[in-house]
Parts: structure tokens; sequence; C-alpha cells
């Protein structure tokens, strides 16, 4: 039982050891970057503006034909015959909703019901 536990204590730790080894090298790698190196910092920086100008410049000529073919405040006329976007049908039901309510008020305050008796 004693050389079971020896060999399972090392492959364990050979395992550790190459993690820890592959973890160091990925460091390494994502450190290497934080390195100065002028020429390579300064290739980068000039790649990225030069693609926002380069996107920038676009962008500014499509809106400079859109605005010369006067599109982008294009105003569409509505035209007269078009219906309300109101529904008659909707509308009447609201109106006689409120004409109930103002007689049941109407009826309250005289104290009447709509058969005439005493309330």
């Amino acid at each position: 039982m004693g050389c079971g536990g020896f060999i399972w204590y090392f492959s364990i730790r050979i395992i550790m050891d190459n993690l820890t080894f592959k973890i160091k090298e990925r460091y390494k790698k994502v450190g290497s970057f934080f390195i100065i190196k002028p020429h390579y910092h300064w290739t980068v920086l000039l790649r990225v503006f030069s693609f926002v100008t380069i996107v920038l410049i676009i962008f500014s000529l499509y809106l400079f034909f859109r605005i010369k073919n006067e599109q982008v405040y294009e105003i569409t006329s509505v035209s007269p015959n078009k219906k309300s976007e109101l529904k008659e049908k909707l509308l009447k039901e609201v109106i006689e909703s409120f004409d109930k309510k103002t007689e049941k008020t109407r009826i309250l305050k005289e104290g009447t019901s709509a058969s005439g008796l005493e309330i």
C-alpha cells in the first residue's frame, strides 16, 4: 500500500509541475506585451488611428451625399383623404359611456331613479 501512495504522489507532482510550467509560459507571453517596444507600439497606434480615420471619412462622405440629395430631412406629406387614426366605432362607444355616467350622476343628484321612484 505504501508503494501505491508513492506512485500517486509523484504522478500528481508531475502533473502539477507541468501545469505550473504552462501557466508561467502564458504569463510570460502576456507580460511580453507590456515590455516597451517603441516600433511595435507605434505601428499598432498608426494602424488603429488609420482605421478610425478611414471609417470617419467614409461616414462623412455618406452623410454628405445624403444631405446633398436631400434624403436626410425628407418630409413625407400626408394625404388629406386619409382617415383619422381614431376608429369611429370606439369613439362612439366612449362617448356613450360618458353619456351614461353623466346620466347616472344627474339621477343620483336628483335623488330619483330612472323609473321615477325615490331612492
